[in-house]
């Protein structure tokens, strides 16, 4: 996988959606020709709801909800602040917090690209 600061916010959001969200990738096909298109399917639909548009987690809060449901529903909340803290520590933000800092802090305050990290982390998947 290419490092995180090397990818594009689309290409964070697909790996979000993939690895934490449970979103599956299908191609746009019409049957004599491959389009080469990449559809989306959501967690819990079926092929026949299939979207080309992720939501963008990268760079939107609101989107950025659907990642912490996510996580809760994996019960993953308290490995996701570990890392999150974690990253925060790593990127020598002081203006997020201290090392000392409440769990609490990092996880209100911290950039999105901080907590799309953590989260990844948090499923397991190594983002450098």
């Amino acid at each position: 996988m290419k490092p995180w600061n090397t990818l594009s916010d689309r290409e964070r959001d697909a790996l979000i959606a993939e690895k934490v969200c449970g979103w599956s990738r299908s191609w746009q096909d019409d049957g004599e020709t491959f389009l080469g298109i990449a559809m989306w399917i959501p967690p819990s639909k079926n092929e026949d709801e299939q979207t080309a548009v992720l939501p963008a987690y990268t760079t939107d809060r609101n989107a950025f909800a659907a990642v912490e449901e996510a996580l809760e529903r994996r019960g993953l909340v308290g490995r996701y602040e570990e890392m999150l803290i974690e990253a925060v520590e790593e990127q020598g933000r002081p203006d997020i917090g201290p090392k000392n800092t409440a769990t609490l802090f990092p996880v209100l305050t911290a950039p999105l690209d901080i907590r799309c990290k953590a989260a990844l982390r948090a499923c397991g998947v190594e983002v450098g």
